[in-house]
């Protein structure tokens, strides 16, 4: 509403299987205790937001920080240093209180947050890659090309709508004047 616009298009989350928390234990070689895992587990909850500008990501970002409840415990932006496969989107992980049943335990939780363009690239690409096992350096290049082009748009995007923003500042202004 200070924006006068919605810098959010849309939150999903997803809780990890306990088959899939007993897999990464097993892996890592960590005790199946609850405080084990609550210490050691950092991706067993997470949260996708997906903005609409890139700006927005990071004003997200402040305001999610800001509150009193929220610890940032790690932070990894993909935005200004892709990986090298084009994969792009800020991290973050955080330790926020959760009401359980019985109590209140402070969990970590990873909080990803991206623009829609971001979110159609790293859903592609993931379905891509798991799906096949195709390696080939022409097709790993395409789709880093196109990273770069999703990386575009969401540029040229906020440009746009800035450039909105100036025009309709500027129109108001006049109106004023007359």
């Amino acid at each position: 509403m200070k924006n006068e616009r919605s810098s959010i298009q849309g939150v999903s989350s997803r809780v990890k299987t306990s088959t899939s928390i007993y897999k990464k234990c097993e892996r890592k070689g960590i005790s199946i205790s609850l405080d084990d895992i609550l210490s050691n587990v950092f991706d067993g909850a997470g949260v996708r937001v997906i903005c609409s500008y890139i700006d927005d990501v990071y004003r997200i970002r402040e305001m999610f920080l800001g509150q009193d409840d929220v610890v940032l415990v790690n932070e990894k932006d993909f935005i200004k240093h892709p990986k090298t496969n084009g994969y792009r989107s800020l991290h973050l992980i955080v330790q926020l209180p959760v009401f359980l049943s019985n109590m209140k335990k402070n969990v970590v939780v990873e909080v990803q947050l991206r623009t829609a363009a971001m979110d159609f690239w790293a859903s592609l690409e993931h379905e891509l890659k798991y799906k096949s096992d195709n390696k080939d350096p022409a097709l790993i290049n395409e789709l880093r090309i196109c990273s770069d082009k999703a990386h575009l748009l969401d540029d040229e995007m906020m440009g746009l709508r800035d450039r909105i923003i100036a025009f309709n500042q500027q129109l108001e202004y006049a109106k004023k004047r007359h």
